[in-house]
């Protein structure tokens, strides 16, 4: 066997010299790993050589495929490692060069959406979980999945344009539907996030959990700089003026309500 071994490499090494060989002569490995003393035909129930040894580990269905659907040409040190060299791209390369993205050797059906989205410009969360992709990528049912905006307004514009209660546009309102509005379905809860800093505690104080919408403060529809203390707080005129006899610039309308509770309390 040690013999044969040496009539191999010497009958390989000699070829290669000549260039006669037709894996030309950067394969340096013995002729006895894929062929025997019977004929140069290879029978891969029987090599010896490990694919391991390449760098490119066999795995998946690439472990079933034929050696010349990577290999055209018997020079094996000519087959590249990249995707895009053996399968074609029907993407068309809105999703970039390597499959491993979101394939896996086993498979073309992907799975993990949700982690593969994790990894890029745009998470998703709450309802963008649940969505079909061709409701945002409009090519996907061409394979295609072209990079898009990651604004709000992107996507839910036209929401926007028509949502009349309130009226979004009119009252101009942002167009950055997180500062009110979460990524749970149904758009709720709604929550005006500036609105204890800015103008009045509605989420936090005495005024937490007794409202239901914007319309029970602001009566007048569209106008948000308008609101009402004395339509929602149970009491007359008469024991207001009463307990407020002792307040020089007391005055029985919201303006002033506000301009004394500023914080609500």
């Amino acid at each position: 066997m040690r013999r044969l071994s040496i009539i191999l490499g010497f009958c390989f090494g000699m070829t290669a010299l000549f260039g006669q060989s037709p894996h030309g002569k950067s394969l340096e490995i013995d002729c006895s790993y894929c062929h025997t003393t019977t004929g140069w035909k290879v029978d891969t129930r029987k090599m010896t050589f490990s694919h391991d040894s390449t760098g490119f580990m066999l795995v998946g269905q690439h472990r079933t495929v034929n050696c010349r659907s990577c290999h055209k040409s018997l020079e094996f040190h000519k087959a590249s490692g990249e995707c895009m060299d053996c399968h074609d791209d029907l993407h068309e390369g809105t999703l970039g060069p390597d499959c491993a993205q979101c394939h896996t050797p086993k498979s073309w059906i992907v799975l993990n959406i949700s982690d593969i989205h994790r990894r890029s410009r745009f998470p998703l969360t709450g309802a963008h979980q649940l969505t079909d992709c061709s409701a945002c990528h409009k090519s996907a049912s061409a394979r295609r999945f072209d990079p898009l905006g990651t604004e709000c307004a992107d996507c839910h514009r036209n929401t926007y344009l028509s949502t009349t209660n309130p009226n979004h546009q009119a009252d101009g309102f942002s167009t950055e539907c997180l500062d009110c509005h979460t990524t749970n379905p149904g758009w709720k809860p709604a929550r005006f996030a500036e609105h204890d800093a800015k103008f009045f505690p509605v989420y936090s104080g005495n005024h937490a959990n007794t409202w239901n919408s914007c319309s029970d403060c602001h009566k007048q529809v569209n106008n948000y700089a308008v609101f009402t203390c004395i339509d929602c707080h149970e009491h007359s005129r008469e024991e207001m003026d009463d307990e407020h006899k002792d307040e020089n610039d007391y005055r029985y309308n919201s303006a002033a309500c506000l301009s004394c509770h500023p914080r609500g309390n």
